[in-house]
């Protein structure tokens, strides 16, 4: 006889916001600048967590994956790294833990007042002006919230682990994804998961599928927050 899932300190199913995708931000009203992530793994750890009893809020980028249907999660839909923020800033705080498996930009063009609706070939190559975007994930640390937050860092395999711990530290997570840029649109991947008090964790030692990493990621992200709830003992009065 299977147990029951993990449930939060109150005795109910955790409530998990997970992010997956990409985001496209506009250069004009027919182009955007994008990356190349399908979504996949975001709307795979979605299903686990659902399979498992918890409820899922999955915020979706453009072009993505759909995922398999449940009475356990709900499907929002972003476009653009400000339309994710929003939907972050709107919904974490109702969320116990959040799982930012999404590629959002790092850059967005600026569009300036009287920009061309559409940029036309005659008028010669366009001269494409960059804005940082936020750090969607260290902005939300600001805020004064219990839960559990899981990065996810995409590098090259040689300075795979010195970025992804420079991420850790910088967005304040309680863990992070590690995640060769070699995998990139492959049906598997090589993660790690790496924990903000130094220990790391793997579902073996060789590539898996996402399908399989997804459902090994749940059971760490459940069992690192039911510790983290465990540790921190009940609120004060």
């Amino acid at each position: 006889m299977s147990s029951p899932p993990p449930t939060s300190s109150s005795g109910n199913p955790l409530r998990f916001l997970v992010t997956a995708g990409p985001t496209w931000e506009p250069v004009d009203e027919v182009r955007f600048l994008g990356n190349r992530s399908s979504g996949r793994l975001g709307a795979a750890i979605a299903e686990a967590l659902a399979a498992r009893g918890h409820r899922i809020t999955l915020l979706r980028g453009p072009a993505t994956t759909d995922p398999a249907p449940s009475p356990h999660q709900t499907d929002l839909r972003f476009q653009t790294a400000a339309e994710l923020e929003e939907l972050l800033a709107r919904h974490w705080p109702a969320h116990d833990v959040l799982i930012m498996a999404a590629a959002v930009a790092d850059f967005r063009p600026i569009r300036q007042a009287g920009s061309p609706r559409k940029i036309r070939r005659r008028d010669g190559p366009p001269s494409i002006e960059l804005e940082p975007v936020p750090d969607l994930l260290a902005g939300l640390a600001s805020i004064d919230h219990p839960g559990t937050r899981i990065g996810f860092a995409l590098e090259p395999a040689e300075d795979l682990e010195a970025a992804a711990l420079r991420k850790l530290a910088a967005k304040t997570l309680h863990a992070i994804v590690a995640n060769p840029l070699e995998t990139m649109e492959a049906d598997g991947i090589d993660g790690t998961l790496l924990h903000a008090d130094g220990t790391s964790t793997r579902p073996g030692p060789e590539p898996v599928t996402k399908s399989a990493f997804a459902g090994w990621l749940a059971d760490e992200v459940i069992d690192l927050h039911r510790r983290r709830i465990t540790a921190s003992g009940p609120p004060t009065a």
